[in-house]
């Protein structure tokens, strides 16, 4: 594949603080009863008490809340990485410390030197120009090729086209190594059986709601980030992960998923 000019996110130290609110937390602050992701993002139980009587869409929406709490599914993508004793992993994902999957690599793979990359910064810079852009490219080019022994990978559905996006990152990794791709997005199938269960129709709508809102006024919310997650069906990372790798694997948990498999 020939090279292509490399578009450039440009983040200002404004974007990059307000993109990661947990920096300005206090680690001394007391945490007496706040869990599941609220610890990574309140100062005290009483400021979470105020920020839940506002309004359920827009400010309230929260990656940690919703992913945290999925530890198994978490773990899993550290396990498929096979990164040995010594190694070195990339792992590109959004809210790395509230999410909690730098706890869980420290924890599982405490001899492997992780390397994180966290996306919010980049999407937040690029709100109003678009929502898909050569994303994994503009990472490779932040390291040097065959850098790292594998690479974790989420927020599919900022690339612009699979096979190029994902065989930049394939050039990151060693001979042998192993390309992760994290799903967390709902998949098509969940939209078609929410047709037929008026209650997950409905759970369904709040969350995709919830999720739109960070984006756009909370009338258009549901369909804007319906259309951004089934831009990026599953299928389509699977057919492209296998033009450039071997040995792919899919494991499907909930509404996620997990494709893996080994560089050529």
């Amino acid at each position: 594949m020939g090279e292509e000019p490399v578009s450039r996110t440009v983040i200002s130290e404004e974007i990059y603080r307000s993109s990661q609110p947990w920096l300005e937390l206090d680690p001394k602050r007391d945490l007496t009863g706040l869990s599941h992701g609220d610890e990574t993002r309140f100062k005290s139980l009483e400021e979470m008490a105020e920020y839940y009587r506002q309004p359920l869409f827009g400010k309230r929406f929260s990656t940690a809340n919703f992913l945290k709490p999925e530890v198994e599914f978490n773990q899993m993508g550290f396990i498929k990485a096979r990164v040995k004793p010594g190694g070195r992993l990339l792992l590109i994902a959004e809210a790395l410390e509230p999410t909690g999957l730098l706890d869980i690599a420290r924890e599982l793979i405490p001899d492997v030197e992780v390397v994180p990359l966290e996306v919010r910064p980049y999407t937040k810079a690029r709100t109003s120009l678009t929502r898909q852009w050569s994303i994994y490219r503009e990472f490779a080019s932040l390291y040097k090729p065959e850098e790292f022994d594998a690479v974790i990978a989420s927020q599919m559905h900022h690339c612009d086209d699979y096979v190029p996006e994902f065989f930049a990152l394939t050039r990151l990794i060693k001979p042998g190594g192993r390309l992760v791709l994290v799903e967390y997005g709902p998949q098509p199938m969940t939209f078609e059986l929410a047709k037929q269960d008026p209650q997950l129709a409905w759970l369904l709508r709040i969350f995709v709601t919830w999720a739109g809102s960070r984006r756009v006024p909370v009338e258009q919310a549901f369909e804007y980030q319906k259309e951004n997650w089934l831009a990026s069906p599953l299928e389509a990372t699977v057919a492209a992960a296998r033009q450039i790798l071997n040995e792919v694997n899919v494991w499907e948990y909930k509404t996620m998923a997990i494709v893996d498999g080994v560089r050529k």
